[in-house]
Parts: C-alpha cells; structure tokens; sequence
C-alpha cells in the first residue's frame, strides 16, 4: 500500500500531467515559437499533397482545394496583408490545408490574410488521431497594399500535435511557417517520473519511521 506521502507525490505528478495535456495555446506572435524555425514555400510548387523537410521533422501539406499552390508573390500576383516579396501558399474559396508531421511538434504559426472582406479561419491540432485543441480566428481581408499585417495564426502545446488542419472560408493565402520541433516529452517518462516520485515518496517515509 501506498503511503500518504508517496500518494500525494503521484496524484502531485498526475495533476501536472493533466495540466499539461490542456496546455494548448493560440499564439499571438511568432516570438512565442522562442526555439522555431522559419520555412518559406518555394515558388514553383505544383504537387498536392507535398512533402519537405524541418529539419528532423517532415511536413506533408495537402489541400482539398481545386487551385492551390499556384507560384504567388507579395506585391506580385497578390497584394494586401503581407510583405512584398513574401512567397503565399493560397487557395480558392472552402479550402482546407492539412499539415502532417512525422513526429510530434510544439509549435506553427503562419501569416494568414484573405483577398478581400476577412473572414473566419479554424485550426483543429491532432495528436494520435486525437483531436487536442480548436482555435477560431478572424483574419483582415482587403486588396490595398498592407506591408506585414496578416494576422498570425498558430498553435503553441507543449504536449505536442503531429497534425493540424487549417479551414477558411474564401480565397486565403498564408505566408512562410515558423515551427518549432523541440522534444516532445514521452507518456512512458512522464510515467517514470511519477513512480520515482512516488518512490521517493516511501524512502522519506521510512527515514522518518527509523528516525
């Protein structure tokens, strides 16, 4: 049997657990992603799904639109929200990107601004198939020249998503993703580490009771 020690030591580690499995975020900034990388699309992007690397991690972006990935730039074929010479990732009208990482991350963000009026954007973040957070958002819309503007996007959990699903509602463009592919702690660790509280938890115990 469990001492009260060792019992409070455990319920003290399940509770952190817990706290941390809910610890989903919206990020406001980019600077949230304090240990991320940035990845730009490149311009000559066709194939949908596509896979690239981050670092570690592999990122395979697929969309359900029918005109998506087009070669678009800021200032170019796209003007409003974003810095000119930005490279966009966008689609039509009712789109939905899925991101798929090879293992779990901590954190994306991305610009994101539609052609014209704004609208609703919704990020539904995955874990094991396990759907772990929904953020909505209201992003800018407009055609007239606005340098760095488009509102950020993102998920920040340091429990980690391996799959996030991006839906908005018009023609919508995101700019380059900042990640972050930090150590996702592991259930057995997290677990090792509550029995070693626990044991010590019995040890102190015992010294008290021999004392």
């Amino acid at each position: 049997m469990l001492t009260k020690w060792s019992r409070v030591a455990l319920v003290a580690a399940t509770m952190g657990l817990a706290a941390q499995a809910q610890a989903q975020i919206a990020v406001t900034s980019r600077g949230q992603i304090t240990n991320g990388s940035t990845y730009t699309w490149p311009n000559n992007l066709s194939a949908n799904p596509f896979t690239v690397a981050l670092g570690s991690v592999s990122m395979t972006v697929g969309s359900n639109a029918s005109s998506w990935l087009s070669p678009c730039q800021a200032g170019n074929c796209w003007s409003g929200g974003f810095t000119t010479g930005d490279e966009l990732l966008f689609g039509n009208g009712g789109t939905q990107y899925t991101f798929m990482f090879s293992q779990a991350i901590t954190g994306f963000a991305t610009q994101a601004w539609y052609n014209s009026g704004g609208g609703a954007v919704t990020i539904n973040s995955y874990l094991g198939n396990v759907n772990t957070g929904t953020f909505n958002f209201t992003t800018g819309g407009s055609s007239a020249a606005n340098s760095n503007q488009a509102t950020v996007l993102g998920v920040l959990d340091n429990v980690g998503f391996d799959k996030l699903e991006i839906t908005a509602n018009g023609e919508f463009a995101m700019n380059q993703v900042t990640y972050d592919t930090s150590t996702v702690p592991e259930p057995t660790s997290v677990a090792l580490i509550a029995l070693g509280l626990a044991g010590m938890g019995i040890a102190a115990r015992r010294r008290r009771a021999t004392a």
